[in-house]
């Protein structure tokens, strides 16, 4: 006889709790570890900052015998940014035949919902890291020229790094994905709510199929997770790319003044040199604070960090052949910078942040946390028949949009080779 479901669910409680979901969606990547999840600046739909521009003045200076003019105080110049609120969902499906397949055996149900869950809560992160260390604009990967085809021809050489092959081997576009193509204006004005049906992993030639009608592109178009756009306006998180600016507006404030990085250079090759440059640039405004108490990191590219070690490894000394333990590829310190990186960074990014200035505006209300499932607040998956299906689901959500309350101890390269 087949295992009931409160079984299934009693055993599963155990494991999908929304604190392990928590666990999971936040804690897995080292970036979003280290940012502040927090609800403590909403006002309404929005998350409000205070944003520090410059200190009151008053200051005067005398010798022995004193002034009767000090110079006037002033006020300390403050302005708000504001930061709506963005959610992330997923959904979890078990078909009703590996239910019946399991016989009376409720642990391998509760495995294969395990598989599906765990697979779930992966796709959410990875699309979030993909924000977070993005512009957004909602935008992933720019077309090619296809003519009358499902076969999507993906661009190769975007500036921005919206190449196909980097969203293919990021995974940030896979089967099973339903996507919207379109202008950066009209998102569905190729095609609406079509699901990825295959992909070609190819750097000279990336390509997606997509189900439903032929369709046509030139590199106008863009691929977009289904309804993250809505006209010119995206829906999906702030990421690095747009709070790490001198010119992009931020929070509903023009950029400017101290409201603005430290810097944004236009380099195309790294070296250790401009790598340096960049630092001391960032170190000018984080008031000579040692042993990284300001959170100070940076966050580079696969491809980066390669660069940069290739530059390093030769002066790198071996006690010996028989046990060597040189480097790093995932962490690495150098002149004062802990150097990280993450694979759904662009290859051509580096990012000099400051973790303290830097947090994650969450949404909490009646019962519902940070993140937790739709069916059944606080605990595990409470799947439910899916009309019209054959198959039982539950959803879960994730909030969050990355939000600054400085931005000039920040800079980036966007542009490196």
């Amino acid at each position: 006889m087949p295992a009931t479901w409160s079984t299934i669910q009693g055993a599963l409680k155990e494991v999908w709790t929304d604190d392990r979901l928590v666990s999971q969606l936040y804690e897995e990547t080292p970036f979003l570890s280290m940012i502040e999840r927090t609800n403590k600046y909403n006002i309404g739909e929005y998350a409000v900052t205070p944003i520090t521009e410059y200190r009151n003045g008053g200051v005067t200076v005398t010798d022995s015998s004193g002034s009767s003019a000090l110079n006037p105080a002033g006020n300390v110049g403050v302005r708000q940014a504001q930061y709506g609120l963005v959610i992330d969902f997923g959904q979890v499906k078990i078909e009703l035949g590996a239910i019946l397949s399991s016989g009376s055996n409720a642990q391998s149900v509760a495995e294969v919902i395990d598989l599906e869950t765990t697979s779930a809560t992966a796709e959410v992160r990875k699309q979030k890291n993909r924000q977070l260390f993005g512009d957004q604009s909602g935008l992933i990967a720019q077309c090619g020229t296809t003519t009358t085809s499902a076969t999507v021809v993906l661009d190769t050489a975007n500036a921005a790094g919206l190449t196909g092959f980097q969203a293919l081997q990021r995974d940030w576009l896979h089967p099973t994905q339903t996507v919207d193509i379109g202008t950066t204006s009209n998102p569905t004005s190729v095609a609406a709510g079509r699901t990825i049906t295959a992909v070609s992993e190819s750097s000279s030639s990336p390509t997606i199929t997509i189900s439903g009608a032929t369709v046509s592109t030139d590199n106008t178009a863009y691929v977009s997770l289904s309804g993250s756009r809505s006209g010119s306006t995206s829906k999906e998180s702030n990421g690095l790319r747009n709070i790490i600016s001198t010119s992009a507006a931020l929070g509903g404030l023009a950029a400017g003044g101290k409201w603005q990085a430290a810097g944004v250079s236009t380099a195309t090759d790294l070296t250790v040199g401009i790598l340096n440059d960049m630092n001391r640039q960032v170190r000018m405004h984080t008031g000579g604070v040692r042993d990284n108490k300001t959170g100070y990191k940076v966050f580079a590219s696969y491809l980066q960090m390669q660069r940069l070690y290739d530059q390093l490894q030769n002066q790198v000394r071996f006690d010996g052949d028989k046990s060597i333990d040189a480097g790093g590829f995932e962490y690495v310190k150098y002149n004062g910078m802990e150097i990280y990186s993450e694979p759904d960074i662009r290859d051509s990014d580096i990012f000099f942040i400051n973790t303290d200035d830097l947090f994650l505006a969450t949404g909490s209300g009646a019962g519902f946390g940070s993140a937790g499932w739709l069916n059944n607040t606080g605990g595990a998956p409470s799947m439910g028949w899916a009309q019209g299906t054959s198959a039982f689901t539950d959803g879960y959500f994730m909030t969050g949009n990355l939000a600054a309350k400085r931005r000039n101890r920040m800079a980036g390269f966007f542009s490196l080779t």
